[in-house]
């Protein structure tokens, strides 16, 4: 029978509670330019962090499905929250369109339980042109929200957009350490998602449509609402 110290051997050991990073930032950039933990430094430094921060486990989920835990993700995390507490009558079932797509994505696909294979997402990658048509009340559009009334079977939508913070002390810390900084910022304010998350614009599918009209092949559902120039 083999003892645990046949299998495995330690490779590195490096402290990375974000304090302590931040005193040392010069001497931590040096290890990582070392390969410290190889490719997965962002990986292992940032999820950890949240974890020691006490980040909830269905947070924590969304960060193992997008492989890292960074800013973009948690813009995702913010969005599901907001839909939860503002747009979600229990047990709602929910249909998701990106029109502006990042990796604010994995986050919605598991936070909402709306997937491609279930039939409940759907996005495209708007072009420069594209962008340039929308209206600028919707400039900075990125996911369109959808749920359905269980009595009238009709679908209602919401616009969303996501509003960055300005943080100064990303000015100070660069690279890794800036985006830690950033999660970790974010972290602290996930019970107020309405800070960061706005609605643009809340309409109500017609009759007999469904979001999944909408989504097909060479329809832009900003154009069905009259949003493009």
């Amino acid at each position: 029978m083999n003892h645990a110290e046949d299998v495995f051997s330690v490779k590195s050991v490096e402290r990375i509670d974000a304090d302590y990073l931040y005193k040392h930032s010069e001497a931590f950039e040096k290890k990582l330019a070392g390969r410290v933990f190889g490719n997965n430094s962002f990986r292992v430094v940032s999820i950890a962090n949240a974890v020691g921060e006490n980040a909830p486990a269905y947070v924590v989920r969304a960060f193992e499905f997008h492989d890292h835990f960074c800013p973009s993700v948690i813009s995702g995390i913010f969005m599901a929250e907001y839909v939860k507490k503002h747009f979600s009558p229990e047990n709602s079932n929910f249909f998701v369109h990106s029109v502006q797509p990042w990796c604010k994505e994995d986050a919605l696909m598991v936070l909402l339980n709306a997937t491609p294979g279930k039939r409940g997402y759907a996005l495209g990658y708007p072009s420069e042109a594209d962008l340039a048509q929308r209206v600028p009340e919707v400039r900075n559009a990125a996911t369109i929200v959808y749920r359905q009334d269980r009595k009238t079977r009709i679908w209602e939508g919401k616009i969303l957009a996501f509003e960055w913070a300005d943080q100064p002390c990303l000015k100070v810390h660069k690279g890794m350490l800036g985006k830690l900084y950033a999660d970790l910022w974010y972290l602290q304010h996930m019970q107020t998602p309405k800070t960061f998350v706005k609605v643009l614009k809340t309409f109500t599918l017609p009759e007999g449509v469904s979001p999944k009209d909408w989504a097909a092949p060479g329809i832009d559902p900003l154009e069905k609402l009259g949003l493009l120039r």
